[in-house]
């Protein structure tokens, strides 16, 4: 996400040595250790939505890209479509909302990391400039 603008330019920087994007690393392990800060059970249900609802909306996209120009279509991918990835779809909803019902303040713990994620990415790829470095180095 660095790459491409969507991310603060710092985390794509890469070690001249050991090549390795060491405040993208560096950053990552503060925000696991703060959540690791959490009781075990309720990280488990907070990393479970969360989980659960991107698996739910990648499986989605397959309709999305399905109906573009140049799509592959593998027969692993196109075994028994499209109920497979709606029965996975409905799956998915449920349980989401399951957990919106069982545990809400996890839930809504949940939404607003993914609403805030959402947001900066919204707000770094708007206000990015066309001609801006991609990659730095240290």
């Amino acid at each position: 996400m660095a790459g491409n603008g969507a991310f603060p330019s710092i985390a794509a920087r890469v070690h001249p040595r050991f090549h390795t994007p060491v405040a993208a690393i560096v950053a990552q392990g503060v925000c696991t250790m703060l959540m690791t800060m959490m009781p075990f059970l309720q990280l488990m249900q907070y990393i479970g939505i969360t989980l659960n609802f991107f698996a739910a909306m990648s499986v989605a996209s397959l309709f999305i890209f399905r109906r573009r120009p140049g799509w592959q279509k593998l027969r692993i991918v196109s075994f028994c479509y499209p109920l497979f990835p709606v029965l996975f779809i409905l799956v998915g909803v449920w349980v989401t909302i399951q957990g919106i019902m069982i545990i809400p303040y996890i839930a809504l713990g949940t939404g607003l990391t993914i609403a805030t994620g959402a947001l900066v990415y919204h707000l770094r790829l708007r206000s990015r400039t066309p001609d801006s470095p991609v990659v730095e180095t240290y």
